[in-house]
């Protein structure tokens, strides 16, 4: 029973600290953003789902998501569409240290991992692995830079001075996704894949078509209300063992 109760001390407190940590981290609160500019002569965002993502609303299913975690050891993430995007680039970066890097897609497809020790690295066209940053961390976002404004568009809104610059999806299990890549292939979301997409300037139309992505084996960092709640229940099971224990004595 000791043992039981320090086990459920020490998760208590590994979630208070967390509701710490998680708390700082800037979560998209603004959403769904509803304003998303249609051009007619231009795909709009729901266009470019209707044709690559089965059932997917580009309003009603947006995500408050900014930071991400690795689910599974190897994350392959597959480009969509870049509309608008051929002048820009896609990148990760570190919540921990903000250490910032720049996909290089083969024939449209890029994948990084991120090992149990937080060091990342990146595949070098399916065969060849290169370690990038031993400290990088287990948090991170994405980025998408436009080379031709110099200008970059972060997941986390305020990394963007409080500007909605890019879209989070999350795809339920079994959702059929169609990305862009060479000889083409469709694929089912897992439940851990995420859409994301981007608006490349900072006072742009906000049409998030310019460069979107399909991601796989990722998972949102917790909101701050869930591990709250995590922790509250953890202290609820403690106090229900201590009753326990002083009926029985």
């Amino acid at each position: 029973m000791k043992k039981f109760m320090r086990i459920l001390m020490a998760m208590t407190m590994v979630s208070i600290m967390m509701c710490g940590v998680v708390s700082a981290s800037p979560f998209n609160l603004n959403r769904p953003y509803g304003d998303i500019f249609s051009n007619p002569n231009e795909p709009n965002l729901q266009n470019i789902f209707d044709e690559r993502v089965k059932g997917l609303d580009a309003v009603a299913d947006q995500s408050n998501a900014a930071i991400w975690t690795s689910t599974e050891a190897d994350v392959d993430s597959y480009l969509v569409s870049a509309l608008r995007g051929h002048n820009g680039t896609l990148g990760v970066y570190s919540y921990a240290t903000g250490a910032e890097y720049d996909f290089s897609f083969e024939k449209s497809t890029a994948s990084f991992l991120i090992n149990d020790a937080g060091a990342l690295w990146f595949d070098k066209g399916g065969v060849d692995i290169e370690e990038i940053d031993p400290n990088f961390g287990h948090a991170f976002g994405f980025y998408w830079e436009n080379t031709t404004a110099n200008t970059i568009s972060y997941t986390e809104d305020s990394k963007n001075n409080g500007n909605i610059l890019a879209l989070a999806y999350h795809l339920d299990a079994g959702t059929e996704v169609n990305p862009i890549v060479a000889g083409g292939f469709s694929t089912d979301a897992t439940g851990d894949d995420w859409i994301l997409a981007f608006e490349d300037l900072p006072n742009g139309d906000h049409d998030f078509n310019d460069a979107v992505f399909y991601i796989e084996d990722i998972s949102a960092v917790p909101e701050p209300s869930t591990v709250v709640l995590f922790g509250i229940g953890l202290l609820g099971l403690i106090g229900l063992q201590r009753q326990r224990k002083i009926k029985k004595n």
